[in-house]
């Protein structure tokens, strides 16, 4: 009995540890550097400047705080310093967060 109820824990510990590991995050490297945005806080209009170590597609998101998605915008990122412009005027004074689809990238901004 005791062999049997160990067993059947080990097969559900396996089985357990094969779907952990599905929906573990996959780590992705940090292809940026000397992000920055400004002018923060801003008015309306604002830029985020960072320098890339290789060519990639990115999606940028605009939410609130408490994450709801205003806005979405891909910008192709060269090797080397760049630069994505954004006009939030339309939206009310608070403070915003633009961050990746990767989650490696998040700034807030104030809008006044």
């Amino acid at each position: 009995m005791q062999v049997f109820v160990f067993f059947i824990l080990m097969m559900n510990w396996q089985a357990l540890m094969k779907q952990a590991l599905y929906y573990l995050p996959v780590t992705r490297p940090i292809f940026i550097s000397s992000l920055q945005a400004y002018p923060n806080p801003t008015t309306g209009k604002f830029t985020i400047s960072f320098y890339s170590k290789g060519k990639k597609n990115i999606v940028w998101n605009l939410s609130t705080e408490e994450g709801r998605i205003l806005f979405r915008k891909t910008a192709y990122a060269e090797i080397g310093m760049n630069k994505v412009h954004w006009n939030i005027g339309g939206y009310a004074a608070g403070v915003y967060v633009v961050w990746d689809n990767s989650g490696a990238i998040k700034i807030r901004i104030a809008k006044q």
